[in-house]
């Protein structure tokens, strides 16, 4: 799998940190890709980053 860059745009309940909006992401797109194959090697090169909106 090559380095590739998406954007995920959710709405979380008020009062949720950043760093649970983060370990929720992460854990979500990590179960992907082990269900797409992707080996530990490459899961442990996951980044996320969370950028908090204003509506």
């Amino acid at each position: 799998m090559g380095a590739t860059r998406s954007e995920i745009v959710v709405e979380v309940p008020k009062g949720m940190s950043v760093s649970e909006i983060r370990k929720m992401v992460r854990e979500i797109v990590l179960r992907y890709l082990r269900e797409k194959g992707a080996s530990e090697e490459e899961l442990k090169k996951v980044r996320v980053r969370v950028e908090v909106l204003e509506e």
